[in-house]
């Protein structure tokens, strides 16, 4: 399984319970299609830089997970035809090359120690 976040701009007129139902309904969506939900954030009303179906502000949620490629296109698809949301966009999370590096010279400490002590 792949690390992928979703972002998610809700509609704003919503009151709190419809929009704890769209953002269930995508962990929901995630949980169904083989994926695990790794974190759910909400990161507030934010005034949008262009109206999107009639709309200037909107609820921002971002949404870290672990799933297939069908867990994305099933997700693209259903959240796409959801009226309570304005947009979303899903991205697979990369590893940074710093950070990368630094897991392989753990694991070659590790090797090395391991190693070390055999031959001992």
């Amino acid at each position: 399984m792949k690390d992928y976040e979703l972002m998610l701009i809700v509609d704003s007129t919503l009151d709190a319970e419809a929009t704890e139902e769209v953002i269930t309904k995508a962990n929901k969506l995630i949980e169904k299609n083989g994926g695990k939900v790794d974190k759910s954030e909400k990161w507030g009303r934010k005034r949008l830089a262009y109206p999107i179906k009639k709309h200037n502000e909107g609820d921002y949620y971002l949404i870290t997970f672990k799933g297939e490629s069908k867990t994305v296109s099933e997700l693209d698809r259903v959240l796409g035809i959801t009226d309570q949301v304005l947009r979303i966009m899903i991205v697979k999370k990369l590893a940074l090359p710093g950070r990368r590096k630094r897991e392989q010279e753990k694991k070659r400490e590790k090797r090395k120690k391991q190693l070390s002590q055999r031959q001992r």
